[in-house]
């Protein structure tokens, strides 16, 4: 009886800590790790960019500000990560999205895929794009 009791007392402490974890949800992890941004089709056969598809399901989820601001936030995401992340803020009408970048982010490059082409851009660039016009495909695409 008594070690039953400890086992209990000891999982009360246990699961409650399980349940709030640091490690941010899965979806950001892989998003956090995104080599490239690119929104619309892509390629000969026009395919949507991985990015581009954890971006959109994070939308869909019950928490995707804090999903995003952490992305932004986050030292270890690419820089291509942060700019979808200021596409899901844009789309949920975040204001002061620019605030949530570092000057030194500003001045870092992202690989842009557009097409068949991959180029590199200026974050502050892309970022000042997606502020006035959101994500659009037309108006990233256009963007040199």
């Amino acid at each position: 009886m008594y070690l039953t009791k400890k086992i209990i007392i000891s999982m009360m402490f246990i699961l409650p800590s399980a349940a709030f974890s640091s490690d941010p949800p899965p979806l950001q992890q892989s998003l956090e790790k995104t080599t490239y941004f690119s929104i619309g089709m892509n390629g000969f056969i026009g395919y949507q960019s991985e990015g581009e598809k954890l971006y959109t399901h994070i939308l869909t989820l019950d928490n995707p500000e804090e999903i995003f601001k952490n992305i932004i936030k986050n030292r270890m995401s690419t820089k291509e990560s942060k700019i979808y992340a200021a596409c899901g803020l844009y789309y949920l009408n975040v204001e002061n999205i620019e605030s949530l970048f570092t000057e030194n982010d500003k001045q870092e490059y992202v690989s842009v895929l557009r097409g068949d082409i991959l180029t590199k851009i200026k974050l502050n660039d892309i970022l000042n794009s997606v502020i006035i016009n959101g994500c659009n495909t037309k108006l990233i695409s256009e963007h040199k």
